[in-house]
């Protein structure tokens, strides 16, 4: 989802949300990192590519958004963090930090 050169196309992506609102009561909602895909006020955004930095890992190419980028632009319910945990330092100390900034970039989403 997150990586460069990801096979997801406007066409695919498109196919997928119109599966989503035909079966809405059945779809909890969508991993995705467009903003404003969701049309059905029940279901849920999971953005994945979450990390204090943003930028890519020169490796993989996975693409990162920061935590604020991804409640603020991308529409975010949700926020799937990975390496930016499992990798870090002090893993405890390092979601923690994410708890926070997302926490806190999700309060300015709604106006709190």
């Amino acid at each position: 989802m997150s990586s460069a050169g990801n096979l997801n196309s406007p066409n695919y992506i498109g196919s997928c949300m119109e599966m989503c609102e035909r079966y809405k009561d059945f779809v909890v909602g969508v991993v995705a990192q467009t903003p404003s895909l969701i049309q059905s006020p029940g279901q849920i955004q999971l953005t994945p590519g979450v990390k204090l930095n943003s930028g890519n890992d020169g490796n993989l190419g996975q693409q990162y958004n920061s935590p604020e980028n991804v409640m603020l632009s991308r529409g975010a319910d949700i926020a799937v963090v990975g390496r930016g945990i499992t990798q870090a330092d002090d893993p405890v100390q390092a979601a923690e930090e994410y708890r926070t900034k997302l926490w806190t970039a999700y309060l300015k989403r709604i106006g709190s």
